[in-house]
């Protein structure tokens, strides 16, 4: 009964590691993304329209959450404003 139980132990162990490598990896992922837009900014001009979170997904393969969390760090940062329904766009200084 030992050995089970410190292979459910392990199993529990090893779970967790990968939980904490998936959540690293996804805000390596969310903080990259940010890093890109807001080094693209410049292209639109205060006011302007970022491209939809959909066209954000495709062109750089990640999910719509990590989008999400992108534009919604950029927000925060005062660098854009999102608009349920309408979109971000970029923040007027």
């Amino acid at each position: 009964m030992g050995v089970v139980a410190g292979e459910v132990l392990t199993a529990i162990g090893l779970g967790a590691v990968a939980l904490s490598c998936a959540l690293m990896q996804e805000r390596s992922s969310v903080g990259e993304l940010a890093s890109h837009l807001r080094q693209e900014l410049d292209r639109y001009s205060p006011g302007g329209k970022l491209p939809s979170s959909r066209a954000l997904v495709e062109r750089f393969r990640v999910s719509p959450v990590t989008v999400s969390r992108a534009l919604a760090q950029l927000a925060a940062e005062g660098l854009v404003v999102t608009r349920p329904g309408a979109g971000a766009f970029r923040a007027t200084p």
